[in-house]
């Protein structure tokens, strides 16, 4: 027997809403079929994001804004990932969940979030052809009072730029302890883990993490000397889950702030947070690493990455601005400038290092030659708020893993760069928290800058004895 049109009239009506109310929604969020049809047409992923160089013919004029139009000589790129944006709830206010469901009538889906704060969401595409994340980022939808809702912004990917030789040396230095136990000063590295050798001199000398540490939301998985956050689940078993280093930038790090440089003692406890294995890896996943950190109670954060911001806008990062809010007040971040050679005095910036002209938590490093000037690699600022101060960045003679040197392994490195020149600042910064505990991040950061820490040399402080 054949049933009538009524029959099926309350289904009918009810499929009918929600087509209704699920169109209605997408396209008050600007996804209409012709602009999605438009994105997946012509648009392909090309990993870099094309930006201007600045060269300006007279750095100290006034009217750089209005002669920049006049200065552009060169193109330059900014790599990152084609398929993934970086959504911050607190960005969007009011609007958060409007725009993640925009981002779902885009194809995309939410992919994880920090495990340490819910402040960072990573959305990944998942279809078959490319997404214009560039477009989607810098044409976001509108509120209801035509403003774009804010939050959105690229996963930028950041290589190691450093020079690190994996020819072994010979050196005399040695990594000790002071006889004295002062308070010992935790420091967290988001870098590529630490040399693990039992028969090394950082597990021998009792300088790495090797107490609980406290997950930040179930399932995490913990180490025994840090976290990887590289780590996989395997079934029921964590596949490979200490922050194990298999290419030797942070062991060469992890050396410097134990003190083998020039066998200053410094005591500390190093909490290493691998966020790569020595390729390219995410702005999100460092940020998140040091979150982590937070969570274990960490105050002084060795940064030694980052990436160069050549566009025209001066604002900060939504992932930074939310950084800086939710930071504990008393915790420093020191960071290296980069390796680039790039004057950070107009537009240019180098994130995170360049938070320090906006916040005294925040440190920038640039990189010195033996005499005291500045490395012909290392960015730089003329203004002492963008770039704190310099230290020792050319041929540093650090740890390196003998797992991954030829003969003789004689586990010594050695190694130029920013981010071998920050470890001398942050460790500088670990000896004055465990004297003068009750200083704060401000104070700590204008007494490193004077003597007897630093000599002006050309006008710009660098770090003595290291």
């Amino acid at each position: 027997m054949k049933r009538s049109l009524f029959f099926h009239a309350p289904l009918l009506f009810l499929l009918l809403s929600i087509a209704v109310f699920t169109g209605s929604q997408c396209k008050s969020l600007k996804c209409e079929p012709d602009y999605w049809k438009r994105t997946k047409k012509e648009y392909k992923c090309p990993g870099y994001k094309v930006v201007r160089v600045l060269t300006v013919k007279n750095p100290d004029s006034l009217k750089f804004h209005q002669v920049y139009a006049d200065t552009i000589t060169a193109l330059d790129t900014v790599r990152y990932i084609c398929n993934q944006i970086i959504f911050t709830p607190g960005a969007a206010g009011p609007n958060a969940d409007k725009m993640r469901q925009y981002l779902a009538c885009q194809g995309f889906k939410l992919e994880r979030t920090c495990k340490c704060t819910d402040s960072f969401e990573l959305w990944a595409y998942e279809g078959a052809d490319d997404a214009d994340v560039i477009e989607i980022v810098e044409d976001p939808p509108k509120d209801n009072i035509g403003h774009g809702i804010g939050g959105l912004s690229l996963n930028y990917e950041m290589p190691f730029t450093d020079s690190l030789e994996r020819v072994s040396v010979e050196s005399e230095d040695r990594i000790y302890r002071s006889p004295q136990e002062n308070q010992r000063i935790s420091i967290a590295i988001t870098d590529t883990g630490v040399d693990l050798d039992p028969n090394g001199q950082l597990r021998q000398n009792n300088y790495l993490w090797n107490r609980p540490m406290t997950p930040c939301k179930n399932r995490q998985i913990l180490g025994r000397f840090g976290l990887n956050m590289l780590a996989k689940q395997f079934i029921l078993f964590p596949f490979k889950k200490e922050p194990e280093d298999i290419d030797g930038h942070g062991t060469f790090v992890n050396g410097i702030l134990a003190g083998i440089a020039n066998n200053i003692p410094a005591e500390t406890e190093l909490l290493n947070i691998k966020v790569s294995d020595g390729k390219p890896f995410s702005v999100f996943d460092a940020v998140c690493g040091l979150f982590f950190g937070f969570k274990q109670g960490v105050r002084l954060f060795n940064v030694s990455w980052g990436y160069l911001d050549t566009t025209t806008t001066t604002a900060v990062p939504n992932i930074f601005s939310t950084l800086l809010q939710e930071m504990p007040e008393d915790a420093i971040l020191v960071t290296g400038m980069g390796n680039n050679n790039r004057s950070l005095d107009h537009n240019a910036r180098f994130w995170p290092a360049c938070l320090a002209e906006i916040d005294d938590r925040v440190i920038s490093v640039g990189a010195a030659k033996s005499s005291g000037n500045l490395a012909s690699f290392s960015n730089f600022s003329s203004n002492p708020q963008r770039m704190t101060l310099l230290a020792r960045g050319v041929g540093v003679v650090s740890l390196a893993p003998r797992s991954l040197q030829n003969p003789p392994k004689t586990g010594y490195a050695r190694g130029s760069g920013t981010s071998f020149a920050t470890p001398f600042v942050t460790r500088r910064v670990a000896n004055i928290m465990a004297t003068s505990p009750a200083l704060s991040p401000g104070a700590i950061k204008a007494s490193i800058v004077k003597e007897p820490n630093t000599t002006l040399i050309n006008s710009v402080p660098v770090l003595n004895n290291q």
